[in-house]
């Protein structure tokens, strides 16, 4: 039996994608945010979020190299990153996305495989067809790549 879950959606150029949104924390409008000198290409910066700290990168560079423009519809969706098993590295994150949509339920069970494996966008998770179109799922957990959660989430050790 499937089971129906809320998920947060959002439009990266022309399509449609879906967050589960027990991850996110909240959506946020943009703020001005910290810079970061030398960080990772996808990292556009640092914010303060409930007292703390926290990185913030773009969608758009992570999916398509180019940064998200600046707009009225522009967001940062705040959420719990935890990476793939194995992996390590988690926390708070703020993603840049060019417009949030809406939440929905969807039945988890009617999500489909692509059927093309993409090692370079291995975040990019099965399709739905909905009345609008193809919905495909964002894994949070493969988002970040290993030079970027090391940048991101790494722990300081003193000396």
């Amino acid at each position: 039996m499937s089971a129906r879950s809320l998920f947060l959606l959002l439009r990266l150029g022309a399509d449609r994608y879906a967050i589960d949104a027990g991850c996110v924390i909240e959506v946020l409008p943009v703020v001005r945010l910290k810079n970061i000198p030398c960080a990772p290409a996808g990292v556009v910066g640092m914010m303060s979020f409930r007292g703390s700290a926290i990185p913030v990168v773009d969608l758009g560079i992570i999916a398509f190299g180019a940064a998200t423009p600046p707009r009225m519809m522009t967001r940062i969706v705040v959420v719990r990153y935890e990476p793939a098993a194995g992996g390590e590295g988690s926390g708070m994150l703020g993603l840049i996305v060019p417009e949030v949509m809406e939440t929905a339920h969807f039945d988890t069970g009617r999500f489909e495989p692509v059927g093309i494996r993409n090692e370079r966008a291995q975040y990019l998770g099965e399709v739905l067809t909905t009345g609008d179109g193809v919905l495909q799922q964002l894994l949070l957990p493969a988002l970040l790549n290993e030079e970027l959660r090391s940048a991101l989430f790494r722990t300081v050790l003193a000396a």
